[in-house]
């Protein structure tokens, strides 16, 4: 590969975070409409939410097959397709059933996106690859935050959703026909590393853990934020994506600045004192009702930092089967959020939107307790991480 096919790919990598984020942001803008408009309530949306996270998991287990048979740039054209033909034929849904099947085929293809972009960096040559994994994760943050605002926007001036999916679908084409023109990284190294077995099957499961249950207070505050606004305060679209466009904007900044905060201080110490904030921010913000959604909203700038410096931290720990343990801890993350989207889902109709918000704090307060053990247990073992 050379230096400019390195660029470009790097390039690609960007431009197809950022369009997977963008059209990411949508499900949890749109939930407040769906609800209004195929008439369904909170329980069945969290029923539609936990099918997708199925999908999600099932997508993992057969997306690390796949790219190792048919290696990353495959899987990522497929995937790039398949989003843009799903985005277009759900746009014509006439019933929820209709809605969740198009949401099916585009769970598996952004699953298989991602799976291909994080498996991707590893095999690009460059000496800024913790950096470079912070990055393209950032980008995610910078998709969702422009999103939220145009959406909104676009929403008030008489677009409706159907037509915005439309647009998407667009994106989608112009990364599928650059990305045909990408180079093809040799996808050895990940098959040869997936290949062998992972030893501290307790740290794993730590890990696992700790992760599973962060991921779904990320993933639940942008399912669940539009909904509480709308619901529990009667806001606009346009008003209520200021708030969610504050959240995923902090949670931008946060991604492009976490990885020199963790070299600085430390993987486990960034980790811990970021997850201590997201716990008192949260709670706080609810606590002030509605002058705490402020405060909920730059919860984001806390939650960025954890992911991607866990994904490296999992590098350090597990060395040489680092890649597998990945895999698995991805395709295990999909449970959590599984079951962590219908407890809220049966919990909004049960007591309320607001009330039910608290399982936001409430998850990343016992993810805190699994890293605070994983770091008395790894460091025991090896040198302070």
């Amino acid at each position: 590969m050379n230096k400019n096919e390195k660029y470009f790919l790097i390039g690609m990598l960007f431009f197809s975070m950022l369009i997977v984020s963008i059209s990411f942001s949508f499900r949890g803008i749109f939930i407040p409409t769906f609800k209004e408009e195929f008439n369904i309530s909170n329980k069945v949306i969290g029923i539609f939410l936990s099918i997708i996270q199925l999908t999600s998991m099932g997508t993992y287990i057969i997306g690390i097959k796949l790219n190792e048979k048919l290696g990353q740039k495959k899987i990522m054209t497929l995937g790039l397709g398949v989003n843009m033909l799903s985005f277009i034929a759900i746009s014509y849904a006439q019933s929820f059933i209709h809605l969740t099947i198009g949401y099916i085929f585009i769970t598996f293809a952004t699953s298989i996106i991602l799976l291909s972009i994080n498996t991707t960096i590893p095999l690009i040559h460059v000496a800024f690859q913790s950096t470079l994994l912070n990055l393209v994760h950032g980008f995610f943050g910078v998709g969702n935050t422009f999103s939220q605002k145009i959406v909104g926007f676009l929403i008030e001036n008489g677009f409706t959703w159907e037509i915005i999916y439309r647009y998407i679908s667009i994106g989608f084409l112009v990364a599928f026909v650059l990305y045909l023109f990408a180079y093809d990284v040799k996808k050895d190294d990940f098959k040869n590393k997936g290949s062998q077995d992972i030893r501290d099957k307790k740290k794993l499961i730590l890990f696992i853990c700790a992760i599973g249950f962060y991921v779904s207070a990320e993933i639940q505050t942008g399912n669940w934020f539009m909904n509480l606004l709308k619901t529990e305060y009667a806001y606009s679209p346009g008003h209520a994506t200021t708030f969610t466009a504050i959240f995923f904007g902090t949670f931008t900044v946060g991604r492009f600045i976490g990885g020199f905060i963790t070299e600085k201080i430390g993987y486990f110490k960034s980790i811990i004192y970021t997850s201590i904030l997201t716990v008192i921010t949260y709670t706080i913000g609810l606590l002030l009702k509605e002058n705490g959604l402020y405060l909920i909203a730059s919860a984001g700038l806390f939650l960025a930092i954890v992911f991607p410096t866990t994904m490296a931290l999992i590098g350090k720990v597990f060395k040489d089967t680092a890649s597998k343990a990945i895999a698995i801890t991805s395709t295990s993350i999909a449970v959590f959020v599984l079951f962590s989207g219908l407890i809220i889902g049966f919990l909004n109709d049960l007591i309320g939107a607001y009330l039910a918000f608290y399982m936001i704090p409430i998850y990343a307060f016992i993810s805190l307790l699994f890293f605070l053990k994983l770091n008395n247990l790894v460091n025991k073992e090896s040198e302070t991480i």
